[in-house]
């Protein structure tokens, strides 16, 4: 066998063993007692999560969690977090900061030490899976690096007075980086579980929170959401033709117009 034979042949191996790898990795369906279609995830997709959710230094379910307006506000608010976060701003909610940082991906610092990159990994209209790349500052514990992997479920579900609303549940994995930290933290497994989840339960719930304001009051909402700065694009109009759908979706039949 030539040297230039030999170089093919061993790129061609080296190929060949990356696919297997990245085609063993394996992902569960079943998550906090919900099924996710992980059969449409990429073998790098998998990889990743795979990494977390096989050697988790914290894990848990938050939720359910009900929001009294429609799933298709609920899910644009959700999928548009740089809006969401910006009508918030607007009408004084939180010191969250969510920027885009290419297709599907977010870097987002909620004022309290928690920032990191969020990547939506799926998201169709059941579901939603999130892989966060983060970092945690607090007054109790050095810099905690970690990686979280999120799965959501969304579910319709009537609220008050019939009106349309919105059920989510999230199943959570966290590895921390740090194998001498992680070792440290387990001492404190409950407390850091239940951290854990209290950070998720404020991040994720911007939506929620926002939602009930929706509800509350939605004329300052939809006064508000016409001041954003990306007033005339098609994702504005969408945003408002969706608020003045709840808003009338929330009115009593035989109140005055």
């Amino acid at each position: 066998m030539t040297r230039g034979q030999s170089v093919i042949l061993g790129l061609l191996l080296i190929g060949w063993v990356q696919a297997a790898s990245a085609d063993d990795c394996r992902v569960a369906s079943l998550h906090g007692n919900m099924m996710f279609p992980v059969d449409r995830l990429t073998a790098e997709s998998r990889c990743l999560l795979a990494e977390v959710i096989d050697h988790p230094s914290a894990s848990g379910v938050v939720g359910p969690n009900d929001t009294p307006i429609g799933l298709p506000l609920y899910g644009y608010l959700l999928d548009h977090p740089t809006m969401t976060t910006r009508l918030m701003k607007r009408m004084g909610m939180g010191s969250f900061q969510i920027l885009a940082k290419g297709l599907n991906r977010y870097w987002v610092d909620d004022g309290e030490g928690a920032e990191g990159l969020l990547s939506v990994i799926l998201q169709d209209s059941d579901h939603r899976i999130y892989y966060i790349d983060g970092r945690h500052r607090s007054v109790l514990f050095p810099t905690i690096r970690a990686k979280t992997v999120v799965f959501m479920r969304l579910m319709p579900a009537p609220s008050a007075q019939g009106r349309s609303g919105v059920q989510t549940i999230l199943a959570s994995y966290t590895r921390f980086e740090d194998g001498m930290l992680s070792r440290l933290l387990d001492l404190f497994h409950p407390l850091v579980t239940r951290a854990v989840n209290r950070t998720l339960a404020k991040e994720f719930g911007l939506t929620h929170r926002l939602g009930m304001l929706i509800t509350e009051d939605p004329q300052r909402v939809l006064q508000e959401a016409a001041g954003l700065s990306e007033a005339g694009s098609d994702e504005w109009r969408a945003l408002l033709a969706l608020i003045q759908a709840e808003a009338l979706s929330s009115t009593p039949p035989n109140a005055a117009p």
